[in-house]
């Protein structure tokens, strides 16, 4: 879309297809590749976002008793 932000993967992860870029919503709902000539680059960030899962098992098992459905 017109003016959205967009998390560009890194360099090592990009597929090796010229003239496009994988990239992911904001949100990370949407991931998948776009055209370069689409993208304006204005500024960069080097952060990684927080996980949007638990990272371990134990974690997960902690949230299934904190959280239940």
């Amino acid at each position: 879309m017109n003016g959205e932000l967009l998390r560009v993967a890194p360099k090592e992860e990009q597929p090796r297809v010229r003239g496009w870029l994988l990239a992911s919503s904001q949100e990370g709902d949407r991931v998948g590749l776009i055209p370069i000539n689409y993208v304006k680059i204005v500024g960069r960030k080097s952060e990684s976002p927080p996980p949007r899962e638990p990272i371990d098992n134990l974690s997960r098992f902690d949230m299934a008793f904190k959280n239940p459905s």
